[in-house]
């Protein structure tokens, strides 16, 4: 998967206008002489809009549909002795990114969620 670049600082969910949104994640600032961006990792996720639905869209994105599948079944074997333990290794690091991108991708949902809470609720105390 390659990083997107911007020249502005990205939210990290945002609703596009053809109403599908956008998530992104590991921003990092980038300075190249004078000129500073960011560079980040971005997918497109259908609504209805939840964490799960995001983590999903991401695992497809970096890793694809069947890899996670492969990779247990690959461990699997190397427990029975069919293949060699680096397997485990593999399988256990992938675990682990995945753990990580999960509570990323948890907390960055709360906090949009929680902001999105607070636009509702300041949009009715406008009205009334």
């Amino acid at each position: 998967m390659n990083r997107t670049y911007s020249d502005k600082i990205p939210s990290t969910i945002e609703r596009d206008s053809n109403g599908y949104y956008l998530y992104r994640w590991d921003i990092q600032t980038e300075q190249r002489d004078e000129y500073i961006g960011y560079s980040y990792y971005e997918v497109t996720v259908w609504p209805t809009l939840t964490a799960n639905k995001i983590l999903e869209t991401c695992i497809n994105e970096l890793w694809g549909t069947d890899v996670e599948a492969k990779k247990l079944n690959d461990y699997n074997a190397a427990l029975l002795g069919i293949l060699d333990e680096s397997y485990i290794d593999i399988y256990k690091d992938f675990l682990q990114k995945r753990k990580e991108l999960k509570e990323q991708v948890d907390s960055d949902f709360i906090a949009y969620e929680q902001m999105q809470d607070e636009l509702n609720s300041e949009q009715i105390t406008a009205i009334t």
